[in-house]
């Protein structure tokens, strides 16, 4: 049960979490009385990480006046806070969040939450967080949204783009006025090997489908990226081209069947891109497949590649090319990814588990193995040579006895002659 002090006011004013990593505070409900001895309380926690504040303040002066109590760059503060939640539909000026920042500054070390949806910022204060950033201040997460935030191309350019940008592991600016050169940064963000970005929401925002080309093509197949929420990119009349030129671009992305290597190297970590995600599944097979295993929880991504080539790449008529002349000491391995790789369960059946459920399949796909070893000539694999490897043992050992007899052989000044005997 949540837990709250006395000392504080009423328990809806100021509520903690059971194990006091979070504390939720209501600033109307809250005396600066109270407020000092919350405060003070924070301080001295040394498990609280997240502070949300869940009320807009009662005015300007109060919520710079609380502000400073509660983010006060001089104090010493014992607890390992990490996460900040702003109110939704309040103002903060561009003073608030100078107070915020210096806060942040004074610990370079942290790497930060800031939850700014809903909350309506003032003219400037956007570009006062990515100058932060510029600074020193390491965000993990931020999130910007509603429609008291308008960032344009090039504060957006200017974040994306910020010194420690690389550090932004959730970037949420939903209902913006990014156009297409802010998508330009956006895509050149993502291709950015340094970018480790997992989750990405640019919903409600003035986005046409080229845009959603361009960065599903932008993405690289070694990117961390997991959530990619574009919205509702299909809900306006689209040519039947465009919407499966979407399509294909996300499917070479996630399971590119174009050749062993292009499915072996393709992207195994995007799983969503929001609202059509269910839309393209229900559709598609194999992207159904392919971002399925993609979202799979605890597995990495060896395994999700291996999953990957069992259940697209090694059925019916499959290219055999990139396994003839394999060394034969690979080849088991070659054989275990038909063998012993995961399966999903598609229909739940009696004593078995549940439907999409992943379980160690040690059956086999016949076909495919019959198919690998049929037209990959390796019968070192059971114990016998075929008649080319003996020809070439043969022919092997007939030029080292000839290599031998040349070096007896001796020079042909140093032969005897007739009148030498």
């Amino acid at each position: 049960m949540p837990h709250f002090s006395p000392e504080l006011g009423s328990s809806t004013s100021c509520v903690w979490s059971q194990d006091g990593a979070k504390i939720c505070v209501h600033p109307p409900r809250l005396s600066k009385h109270h407020w000092e001895g919350m405060c003070a309380l924070i301080r001295q926690s040394t498990t609280l990480k997240c502070i949300n504040i869940c009320r807009k303040f009662d005015d300007a002066r109060t919520a710079y006046d609380y502000l400073s109590m509660l983010f006060d760059a001089n104090e010493q503060y014992e607890c390992p806070l990490e996460s900040i939640h702003f109110p939704p539909k309040d103002l903060l000026r561009r003073r608030h969040v100078q107070i915020v920042l210096r806060f942040l500054e004074s610990r370079p070390t942290t790497h930060w939450s800031l939850n700014l949806e809903s909350t309506n910022l003032g003219d400037g204060c956007i570009g006062l967080i990515i100058d932060a950033m510029n600074d020193g201040v390491l965000i993990k997460s931020l999130k910007l949204s509603g429609s008291g935030q308008s960032i344009d191309d090039d504060d957006f350019e200017r974040l994306l783009t910020a010194t420690n940008s690389q550090y932004l592991s959730e970037l949420v600016v939903r209902e913006s006025k990014v156009t297409a050169q802010g998508y330009d940064a956006l895509a050149s963000f993502l291709r950015r090997a340094s970018t480790t970005i997992e989750s990405l929401d640019v919903r409600n925002s003035a986005m046409y489908v080229e845009c959603a080309q361009m960065l599903l093509g932008s993405i690289p197949t070694n990117s961390t990226l997991k959530l990619f929420r574009l919205g509702k990119l299909y809900n306006r009349p689209l040519p039947n081209d465009s919407y499966n030129a979407t399509v294909q671009k996300l499917e070479n992305l996630v399971c590119n069947q174009s050749s062993f290597n292009a499915l072996l190297h393709s992207n195994h970590t995007l799983h969503s891109i929001g609202y059509n995600t269910s839309e393209l599944k229900s559709q598609n097979a194999n992207l159904r497949v392919a971002l399925d295993i993609n979202e799979r929880k605890g597995c990495s991504i060896n395994k999700k590649c291996r999953s990957k080539l069992r259940a697209l790449y090694f059925r019916g008529e499959f290219d055999v090319h990139p396994f003839i002349g394999i060394d034969i000491e690979l080849m088991p391995l070659v054989l275990e990814l038909v063998t012993m790789s995961d399966e999903c369960i598609v229909d739940k059946k009696e004593g078995r588990l549940k439907k999409g459920t992943y379980v160690r399949a040690s059956n086999g796909h016949l076909g495919s193995i019959y198919r690998l070893i049929r037209n990959c000539h390796l019968p070192e694999l059971f114990s016998f040579p075929s008649p080319e490897s003996k020809m070439e043992q043969l022919e092997a050992k007939i030029a080292s006895l000839e290599a031998q007899l040349a070096s007896l052989t001796l020079p042909s000044n140093k032969r005897l002659k007739p009148s030498d005997t």
